[in-house]
């Protein structure tokens, strides 16, 4: 402790530790000396800081002058409890308890001084000792793998909590995954699947005529996933009566409606799409809340191998059906025109061809970049050629607003990123033009798809440059299967 001070300056320091006894002040933030041991001057420090290796303040000029302070070692790996995130923890202890904590690190272990009476200094130590001890409660708590399963042989099939490492039984671990499946599904009622009942006339088809049908109808194929001894494929209905025959209400509205015959697809969904934008852990989520009894029915326009994958992870023993073939082919009512160029004549290309549009043509012209999308459009609207531009960084009231221009004629050019390529259905559309190659060649499919619907004609362009020689291996096969392997063109404009 520093000498008291003698004189005037001791008269003074006297009146003020009495009033300090009668009344407890909060703590002072004022900067204070550290007493030497010397008795000279001390090192400044202030409230949460000080010099390197401490933390807190000094002993005041006043209150609690004759009590010492109270001092006792901290592990080091405690500290950073007990001073908390910025110092709240700390700061709130010194607030409560009417004392200045300092707290000095020091190897093995760190030094803590608490300055003020000896029932506030009690009281913070208490404090403090709470915060360690939750500290050490969490660091010896058991972690994801400590937990122990029992073995055939009774060895612990985890890590233990003295570290060793243990076998795991594999086997076992996906036995018990089971029987939590059946314990958790046990009390469901049965799914009973008895909407559909086939007729006579569909269960008395041959095999000879279930492949004509399907050949005649856009060359079906289907096929059972499972590996091993094949599954029985159900025969197809032929006509509404032979699906609907126990429904009359729904043959009445069908006869209304005026159709004829069953339709071979209704529903195309975009499970590959949904993989590119990263839905697989949301799907997987909603499954693992289904009860696995169910009836999943996946659709996609295109059969990657991640499909394929979804497919044999998500549905049990699944069988497939298809046309034509798995293979990527792009619409036969549309006519590919490939040019090749270069980048730098890409704009050159565009302008010859808006400047040939009869004013009965409309045409989507897919580019790669939100920001490409932006230029070309600001770049013909300032030639006075009305376009409307559509991608992800629009506002959905905009989309919406581009999108119904475009389907009303009120302008005859969209200029989009891959976000119209599918889903997008204007009947009207006669050209899709290729700015940039897509990302993928089921890419390049999709966007020539939107051309030529509906029974209708269209036409496609697509400019290649060195950078897209990559892909024109998949694209050359693509024009063969559609027999235009020949619309390749070297076109310089001038």
């Amino acid at each position: 402790m520093s000498r008291p001070e003698t004189g005037a300056n001791a008269s003074s320091w006297v009146a003020a530790s009495r009033r300090d006894e009668a009344l407890p002040r909060a703590p002072d933030t004022r900067p204070a000396e550290e007493p030497s041991q010397g008795g000279g001057r001390g090192q400044r420090t202030c409230a949460g800081g000080g010099q390197r290796g401490s933390f807190g303040l000094q002993q005041p000029e006043g209150a609690g002058i004759r009590v010492p302070p109270l001092s006792f070692k901290l592990k080091n790996d405690c500290v950073g409890a007990v001073i908390g995130r910025g110092g709240s923890n700390i700061k709130e202890i010194q607030s409560s308890t009417y004392t200045k904590i300092q707290i000095r690190r020091g190897c093995p272990e760190a030094e803590v001084r608490i300055f003020g009476t000896k029932a506030m200094q009690c009281k913070a130590k208490t404090v403090i000792d709470d915060l360690v001890k939750k500290q050490e409660e969490y660091k010896t708590e058991p972690k994801l793998g400590v937990a122990a399963v029992q073995l055939s042989d009774g060895k612990d099939a985890m890590k233990d909590v003295s570290g060793e490492q243990k076998l795991i039984d594999w086997d076992k671990f996906r036995e018990n995954i089971l029987k939590w499946n059946e314990k958790k599904w046990a009390g469901l009622p049965p799914v009973k699947k008895n909407f559909y009942i086939e007729s006579e006339k569909t269960s008395s088809m041959s095999q000879e005529q279930v492949d004509n049908w399907r050949k005649e109808n856009y060359n079906i194929i289907c096929d059972d996933l499972k590996d091993g001894e094949k599954r029985p494929l159900p025969n197809p209905t032929c006509n509404f009566e032979d699906a609907f025959h126990c429904y009359p209400e729904v043959m009445r509205n069908i006869q209304k409606a005026g159709f004829q015959k069953p339709t071979p697809i209704q529903v195309l969904d975009e499970a590959d799409k949904m993989l590119d934008m990263g839905f697989e852990p949301q799907i997987m989520k909603i499954l693992l809340d289904v009860r696995p009894d169910r009836q999943t029915v996946m659709t996609s326009a295109t059969w990657p191998y991640a499909v394929r994958r979804l497919a044999q992870s998500y549905l049990k023993e699944p069988m497939i059906v298809y046309v034509g073939t798995l293979d990527l082919v792009a619409v036969s009512t549309v006519t590919q025109n490939i040019i090749v160029t270069t980048e730098d004549e890409k704009r050159s290309h565009i302008q010859a061809f808006i400047e040939s549009m009869s004013p009965k043509d409309k045409v989507i012209i897919f580019v790669s970049r939100k920001a490409v999308a932006d230029h070309l459009s600001s770049d013909l609207g300032i030639r006075r050629i009305s376009v409307e531009s559509l991608h992800g960084n629009r506002e959905q009231s905009d989309r919406e607003r581009a999108l119904k221009s475009f389907k009303t004629g009120k302008v005859r050019i969209l200029i989009a990123t891959d976000l119209a390529s599918r889903g997008l259905d204007v009947h009207d559309v006669t050209h899709v033009y290729n700015y940039d190659f897509p990302r993928n060649i089921e890419e390049y499919v999709h966007r020539v798809g939107r051309t030529g619907r509906a029974g209708r004609t269209g036409v496609s362009i697509t400019l290649i440059t060195r950078n897209d020689w990559k892909i024109a291996g998949e694209l050359i096969n693509i024009l063969e299967r559609a027999n235009q392997s020949s619309r390749f063109f070297r076109v310089t404009v001038i």
